[in-house]
């Protein structure tokens, strides 16, 4: 593809790569937000006061620092469908995301080849990794990773309709 059209395939990483500091942050930050209030500390640029109120926030009486895997300081039934609803919904949009990239990518010529049926593997197999990791994430972890993932989806579909890009036609 490099010698072809001189694009480099790293480039599809770098938005992963902008993204996963914002990730880790918040992974970090929500995972010891639990800790922190008891022991009378703040967390990184956060005072304890602040800590602590970050630490009672929660959406559909589920707290932000709560996990499905891990004990939950809220209603465990708020949690337990909340996560598993944005469990649900991060991996579709995932995958269907990734059938869209696909789909506006894939001629006839490279779909026999070793590396799309590869490709094809892993849009299975990586939203159900992400999935079974998503009962570790922290309830706001997964509304960070949802929402990035509809957004996503939202985009692929109002800019790649899943055509070629020769193939489409704009309005003048």
């Amino acid at each position: 593809m490099y010698k072809k059209h001189g694009t480099n395939p790293f480039f599809a990483c770098l938005p992963l790569l902008i993204q996963a500091p914002f990730f880790l942050a918040l992974f970090q930050v929500f995972s010891g937000i639990s800790t922190a209030p008891r022991q009378d500390q703040g967390i990184g640029a956060m005072s304890h006061q602040q800590v602590v109120q970050f630490d009672s926030s929660s959406i559909f009486g589920a707290p932000l620092s709560s996990s499905l895997l891990h004990g939950t300081p809220g209603d465990p039934a708020a949690v337990a469908v909340l996560a598993v609803l944005m469990i649900l919904t991060m991996t579709a949009s995932q995958f269907i995301t990734q059938k869209l990239i696909m789909a506006r990518n894939v001629t006839e010529e490279t779909a026999a080849d070793p590396v799309m049926r590869q490709q094809r593997l892993l849009l299975y197999v990586l939203p159900l990794v992400f999935g079974a990791g998503g009962i570790l994430f922290p309830i706001g972890v997964l509304i960070y990773w949802t929402v990035s993932n509809l957004w996503t989806l939202a985009q692929q579909y109002f800019l790649g309709d899943g055509r070629p890009p020769s193939s489409r036609r704009f309005p003048q």
